[in-house]
């Protein structure tokens, strides 16, 4: 459901918007372990072993089953953005649509879920005004 600007109170949006970037935080961080892989950047990692006193720790790149994932994640996402343009009237000012997010938890796991829904709210309420900024 989409929430114009105004209609919650400033200490619940405020405390609501703090939960959120805490649990966000946290979502990106694990997409962060998941998408990537420990491994030597892409320059060094046909020289051996003997390269990793020159490089370094082993650095977190990005792997084959993660591009597979953030494509997933990418395609989820419009799926979930186009369902959600289809919205009814619930009351003054506030719409309801598809539950968009239990799709994508369901299709990408909790996080990746939250990932993508961050991305679909943030899209819709930039710039197609469906709900409020705060």
């Amino acid at each position: 459901m989409h929430l114009p600007d105004g209609f919650l109170d400033k200490n619940l949006s405020t405390g609501l918007g703090l939960a959120a970037a805490g649990v966000l935080s946290y979502a990106f961080n694990k997409m962060h372990q998941l998408v990537t892989e420990l491994g030597l950047a892409p320059a060094f990692a046909g020289a051996g072993d003997k390269v990793s006193a020159i490089a370094g720790k082993a650095q977190r790149i990005l792997g084959g089953t993660g591009k597979e994932y953030l494509s997933k994640l990418a395609m989820v996402a419009s799926l979930v953005f186009a369902a959600q343009m289809f919205n009814f009237p619930v009351s003054a000012g506030t719409s309801g649509h598809l539950l968009g997010g239990v799709l994508a938890a369901m299709l990408l796991g909790p996080w990746g879920g939250a990932v993508a829904l961050t991305i679909v709210l943030t899209i819709q309420a930039l710039f197609y005004a469906d709900g409020g900024i705060i």
